[in-house]
């Protein structure tokens, strides 16, 4: 069986189902093993976790997606992958590059957040909110300014030496419905979907920052029925709560036992990052007037070609 090399979420990766959105690997190591597997079993540990579609206890969790595929995530090295009767490897791979790899990411004691990520010229800034606020679209028109892209949905955060949040580059493309993908100008017809069920397709960047990076601003996006587009500071109890809501996956690290992980992660974030909410109305403001705004009032810019740091996630 052909076996895929990529480099996605600072990780090199051995898989035998196709990935690819995700970057060419670089490395001869291998981090993380993904594979195809038959009759996957649950936990045996009678106190393991339960919780509707998954069972998990610390280092190893398996997780049901109905109709499409059983998943068996183990020690943040490898996932093992049995599609359902009548589905494809390729109609787990949603759900690969999203619980999946949240999952291992978890279990190697990073937290992934629900956020796309931007390189700027203070470090990364963060697009945080739930699944259809607008993360990907603001991300693109980021793109479309001049900066880089570092994630779509999903961004891995750790804490360096110095006990700083650092932000890990995902993968090179992102998911936008289709009317967004047109507003920025492309021919969905040349576009791949990426979920069949959903008119999803996913857009390459011409840049793509694979690094690690100091999270320097983190933005609430939040969508008002009406009223004015706006920027509003958020109190130091605040961050806290939308930290911990938009934390990807959440409950997994109840099954993990990694809740003291994501508070100190989340607690990083809070104390030491530039955060504010956006709030737009739900129509009536374009994605490039927004990246305009936060530019002006966070002051920051694209990263030149001749400082960017080592790209060595």
């Amino acid at each position: 069986m052909t076996v895929h090399r990529y480099r996605a979420f600072g990780l090199e990766i051995a898989s035998e189902i196709e990935l690819s959105v995700f970057a060419p690997g670089r490395s001869n190591e291998v981090d993380v093993e993904i594979r195809l597997a038959e009759h996957l079993s649950d936990p045996e540990d009678a106190e393991a976790m339960r919780f509707r579609n998954w069972i998990a206890r610390p280092g190893l969790m398996v997780l049901d997606v109905p109709d499409v595929a059983r998943f068996r995530i183990e020690d943040g090295r490898r996932i093992l992958v049995e599609p359902a009767k009548g589905c494809t490897p390729a109609d787990a791979v949603p759900h690969v590059q999203g619980s999946a790899l949240a999952a291992l990411l978890q279990q190697r004691r990073t937290l992934p957040m629900h956020a796309g990520a931007i390189e700027t010229s203070r470090g990364a800034m963060l697009l945080v909110g739930t699944s259809g606020v607008g993360k990907s679209t603001l991300t693109n028109a980021f793109v479309q300014r001049g900066y880089r892209m570092m994630g779509d949905d999903v961004t891995p955060i750790s804490l360096d030496a110095a006990g700083r949040p650092m932000a890990t580059s995902g993968f090179p493309a992102s998911r936008l419905w289709a009317d967004s993908a047109e507003y920025f100008g492309h021919d969905i017809s040349g576009l791949r979907r990426a979920q069949r069920d959903l008119e999803k397709y996913y857009v390459v960047p011409e840049n793509w920052c694979d690094a690690r990076l100091p999270v320097a601003v983190v933005v609430i996006l939040h969508v008002a029925g009406n009223g004015q587009t706006r920027i509003e500071p958020l109190e130091p109890a605040e961050r806290m709560n939308w930290l911990l809501r938009y934390s990807f996956r959440k409950k997994f690290l109840n099954g993990f036992g990694l809740n003291e992980l994501q508070f100190r992660m989340v607690s990083a974030m809070a104390a030491q990052s530039h955060m504010v909410r956006l709030v737009r109305p739900a129509r009536g403001a374009p994605a490039a007037d927004l990246a305009a705004l936060l530019e002006e009032a966070l002051g920051f810019e694209p990263v030149v070609e001749g400082e960017r740091v080592d790209e060595t996630a």
